[in-house]
């Protein structure tokens, strides 16, 4: 019997293997909730029930308790408007978005404006060497021999150079930056990897990986 690390090492190296992995990704807090009233228990992972691989807080997902790319705002959640379906948030970075249950969120505002102006304003969130960029600096050392030592897959976040900024000023005005203004939405994508590059290079030299997972 391989290990999770093993079997998934294989695969990509082509080689025999005595099953295919199969991750569980997650789903919506209400489908959870659905499958506990249809027998499922909560206090065993979903994984262990139903035969798959361990899912992403606890095998692919950990490069969490390290450090983390995404920007860092000063500011606080507030919610403005509640009712019984829905509730309106201000986030930290200044976007307001309905929340809705088992959908994913209707921006209201976004965070970033696509001029050079506002860039300015939120490219500080980006800054790498910002002191809340390291997860618990302190245990840095027994968090990556932890990792080192398990027997599931291990995960590096490495980032979204497009849907980040797409969460940040929507798919229309991204899209549309690129060609308005070519040399600023290249800028955006260098913040990204200068920072990606500065933070994960000490953690790859310090923990084993099996891959870094970038999304869209």
């Amino acid at each position: 019997m391989l290990t999770d690390r093993q079997r998934f090492a294989a695969v990509m190296a082509y080689s025999p293997v005595d099953r295919v992995p199969a991750y569980y990704f997650g789903c919506w807090p209400e489908t959870r909730a659905r499958w506990q009233r249809e027998g499922l228990r909560p206090d065993v992972a979903v994984t262990k029930q139903v035969g798959l691989d361990p899912d992403w807080e606890q095998g692919l997902w950990n490069w969490h308790g390290l450090t983390h790319l995404w920007p860092i705002h000063d500011g606080t959640e507030t919610v403005l408007e509640q009712t019984e379906t829905s509730r309106v948030v201000q986030h930290a970075d200044g976007s307001v978005t309905r929340q809705l249950p088992g959908s994913i969120s209707e921006h209201l505002k976004y965070a970033l404006e696509p001029t050079r102006e506002a860039w300015e304003r939120f490219r500080p969130s980006l800054d790498p060497d910002h002191p809340d960029r390291h997860i618990d600096p302190e245990n840095h050392q027994r968090t990556a021999r932890a990792l080192n030592e398990r027997e599931n897959t291990v995960c590096l976040l490495g980032g979204s150079l497009f849907g980040w900024p797409r969460d940040w000023m929507g798919v229309e005005a991204l899209s549309m930056l690129a060609y308005d203004d070519p040399a600023l939405y290249e800028q955006i994508i260098e913040t990204q990897v200068d920072l990606a590059i500065h933070v994960l290079e000490p953690v790859l030299k310090a923990v084993h990986i099996e891959f870094i997972y970038l999304f869209e």
